[in-house]
């Protein structure tokens, strides 16, 4: 097996799901047992840069592939950017499933394309053309904070963001005009008397 580029042996049947050898064999326990149906993702892993669900997948079909667990995605000490900016931003809720979010988060960015082609510190598009995301938001201090917190943590991935004030009346006739690429309006919603 090539888990995190290590070699290991397993001695357990090929019809062994992934999963209990990833856990129980070499104590990998980021990689979750959730719903077993593919449902919750929070067994996630990559197979070859591919989102694969270690509870179906059996050991016998990995023979000579790569596997990344959500162990493997740090660089020693160093976390990955999307682990980092989960933990700065407190992203876990219960946390359960996050290492399955993480791993579908990287494929979502390496797998379709979106690298540093021209080796600025940037992710592009698969065309080479810069992947910039333009996020609409109000002239106020709660969107402020959070235009502070968007940017460290895409920054931190090599994602670059454009920020769009403007009064919510603006934003919303913008946004049905099909003239926004994201909104922060739901953030509102979820603080009191905000």
């Amino acid at each position: 097996l090539n888990i995190n580029g290590q070699s290991y042996f397993s001695d357990a049947p090929p019809d062994t799901p992934l999963l209990w050898v990833i856990r129980e064999d070499l104590r990998l326990t980021g990689t979750r047992y959730g719903c077993g149906l593919e449902q919750c993702g929070s067994c996630m892993v990559l197979i070859d840069g591919h989102p694969e669900y270690s509870c179906s997948r059996e050991l016998g079909s990995i023979a000579g592939r790569s596997v990344t667990t959500v162990e493997g995605l740090a660089d020693g000490d160093r976390l990955h950017p999307l682990q980092q900016a989960f933990l700065d931003e407190q992203a876990g809720q219960c946390g359960y499933c996050m290492s399955g979010i993480l791993i579908s988060a990287k494929a979502l960015l390496d797998l379709y394309g979106y690298t540093d082609k021209d080796g600025d510190g940037w992710r592009d598009q698969p065309d080479g053309k810069p992947l910039k995301i333009e996020y609409a938001t109000q002239p106020d201090q709660l969107s402020r904070q959070l235009i502070e917190h968007w940017k460290r943590n895409m920054d931190a991935l090599g994602v670059r963001i454009d920020f769009k004030v403007a009064k919510w009346p603006e934003n919303l006739k913008s946004s049905r005009a099909g003239k926004l690429m994201m909104w922060g309006v739901g953030w509102s919603a979820g603080a009191p008397d905000g």
